[in-house]
């Protein structure tokens, strides 16, 4: 007994919204070139500095993960060393693993705190002189314009 098999609207809905999305995701990748040398020629000094902070701002949560492995992986060791001797616990019995990883912590977390600022501060000065520039390209597509000469002088 074979049933004839019926197409869910909904599937269709949905496997249509997917393609949609990816031509919009095509259309919009087609246009970045000219959006990265628009932002480019605004400029290039803030466009370099915040690509940094951005790359240094993404890689904070790899280095903090790859920090607490370090950390991590050296407790078991220190747990293991402190049950089996009688010495009580102390801070002269952890490894130099957990100081270290403590400090590249404290490093990764300042490193980001620093770029905080300088990232705000290269996206306020980036969107000004890309405004700037953006502004500058519309009044010299307007000025060359023939007709708009007669709008200036009623005459």
């Amino acid at each position: 007994m074979t049933e004839a098999k019926i197409e869910n609207p909904e599937n269709k809905d949905r496997i249509t919204r997917f393609w949609l999305r990816i031509a919009e995701v095509k259309q919009l990748t087609a246009r970045l070139p000219r959006v990265l040398k628009l932002v480019w020629d605004a400029n290039p000094r803030l466009t370099f500095l915040l690509l940094i902070t951005e790359i240094v701002m993404g890689l904070a949560p790899l280095a903090n993960v790859t920090v607490y492995k370090i950390i991590f992986d050296a407790l078991p060791g220190v747990l293991a060393s402190t049950h089996n001797s009688q010495i009580p616990f102390s801070l002269a019995n952890l490894p130099t693993a957990i100081f270290g990883g403590l400090a590249l912590l404290a490093v990764t977390w300042f490193a980001s705190e620093i770029m905080l600022p300088v990232q705000t501060f290269c996206r306020a000065q980036l969107n000004d002189c890309l405004n700037r520039n953006i502004t500058l390209l519309v009044i010299d597509k307007v000025s060359s314009m023939v007709d708009i000469t007669v709008l200036e002088n009623p005459k």
